[in-house]
């Protein structure tokens, strides 16, 4: 998370992408980038520069109240 928020502070729009992809096609990945046979992949990360008009996704935040109870 760090690292996005990196990415952030320099104007880069960051994106964590699940990886699912077959081992044969996870092996050949590994091969183009020179990744370790041992080393196993979890995570890709989309990087660009975001428009200024794109929409992001926003939750409905409850009010504290209807879940905390302060004795």
């Amino acid at each position: 998370m760090s690292f996005l928020y990196a990415l952030h502070s320099l104007g880069l729009g960051g994106c964590a992408l699940n990886t699912c992809v077959s081992l044969k096609t996870e092996e050949k990945i590994k091969e183009k980038a020179n990744i370790p046979k041992g080393e196993k992949l979890i995570m890709y990360i989309a990087v660009g520069y975001p428009k200024d008009d794109c929409f992001v996704a926003k939750s409905q935040r409850r009010e504290s109240e209807s879940f905390l109870t302060v004795h």
